[in-house]
């Protein structure tokens, strides 16, 4: 698919999926997520809904639900980076102020990734 000047879109087509009942399972979504990209689709959204009319009886927490596909997905960026991206993981909250500090001055270096965690 293009647009006027023949450049592509950046999102074609998603998938959006209430993560209510049959579909609270993490390891379901995951491979949901991992079959809807192999499929084609661009995107793979989840529900994030406060509240749900009835008949609903179970509800998945997004962030966990999707946790698994993050994680596969940050195992095959690791894998294609390995050589051109550092990876530099720090813990803490002096640790992020470090390194947003350097990022606001221009001393972070490009191929240099920060993982930062509390």
């Amino acid at each position: 698919m293009t647009i006027a000047g023949g450049a592509r879109p950046l999102l074609c087509s998603a998938l959006w999926l209430p993560i209510f009942d049959e579909f609270t399972d993490p390891l379901r979504v995951a491979r949901l997520a991992a079959e809807a990209e192999e499929a084609g689709w661009h995107g793979f959204f989840v529900w994030d809904h406060l509240s749900w009319p009835a008949p609903v009886r179970q509800v998945a927490d997004p962030w966990i639900t999707l946790d698994l596909r993050f994680a596969e997905a940050w195992r095959g960026f690791a894998a294609a980076a390995e050589g051109w991206v550092e990876v530099v993981s720090q813990h803490g909250p002096e640790a992020l102020r470090q390194v947003w500090l350097e990022v606001l001055a221009g001393r972070s270096a490009p191929r240099v990734g920060h993982v930062l965690t509390f």
